[in-house]
C-alpha cells in the first residue's frame, strides 16, 4: 500500500482507478489503518435525508457479499469509521470536494497491476473473438499471426 499526502490543486482530476483513491486529509483526525471488519464499523453514505451512517454489516448484506468472504475483506479505517472498502466504495465523509485543501492518496499497487493484466487478457480474448481466431484446439490457430499492442 502506498500513501501520499499533497496539496489540492484545482486543476487536478480525481483518479478513477479502482485501487487508487483520494481522501480529504484534513478530515482525518487520528491514525488510519488497513484491517478487517470489526463490530460497530460504519460508512458515511448519501441518502434521501443527506448524509447518514450505514453499518458495514448492513452494507455487506445489501451488496450481497457472501457471508464467508466478509471476514477476509480489508478496509481502510479511522477508528470505527471506514474510509474505503477497496474494490467497493469510499465513505462520503472523506471524499474530496471543493473545500479540500490537502489530499491523502492511497494506492494498492498490486491490485492495480492485477486489474490492468485482467483487462489486457479480456481485450486480447475479445480481439481474438472479433478476428474469429479459432483457439480450439490450443496451438492450432488457423489465422495468420496478428500483432497487437495494448496500451494501458
Amino acid at each position: 500500500v502506498v500513501f501520499a499526502v499533497f496539496s489540492e490543486l484545482k486543476s487536478q482530476n480525481i483518479p478513477e482507478k479502482t485501487y487508487t483513491k483520494w481522501f480529504d486529509y484534513d478530515k482525518i483526525t487520528s491514525s488510519v489503518m488497513f484491517r478487517t471488519k470489526r463490530p460497530g464499523d460504519y460508512l458515511t453514505i448519501r441518502n434521501k435525508e443527506g448524509m447518514g451512517h450505514k453499518s458495514l454489516q448492513d452494507y455487506f448484506v445489501n451488496e450481497k457479499i457472501p457471508k464467508e468472504e466478509r471476514p477476509n475483506i480489508f478496509l481502510l479505517a479511522e477508528q470505527s469509521h471506514s474510509l474505503w472498502i477497496p474494490g467497493h466504495r469510499i465513505s462520503e465523509y472523506y471524499k474530496v470536494n471543493e473545500a479540500t485543501r490537502t489530499i491523502l492518496q492511497v494506492t494498492i499497487p498490486a491490485m492495480e497491476e492485477k486489474i490492468q493484466k485482467h483487462f489486457q487478457i479480456l481485450a486480447i480474448l475479445l480481439f481474438l473473438k472479433v478476428m474469429k481466431v479459432n483457439l480450439s484446439p490450443i496451438g492450432k490457430i488457423k489465422q495468420p499471426f496478428i500483432h497487437m499492442e495494448i496500451l494501458v
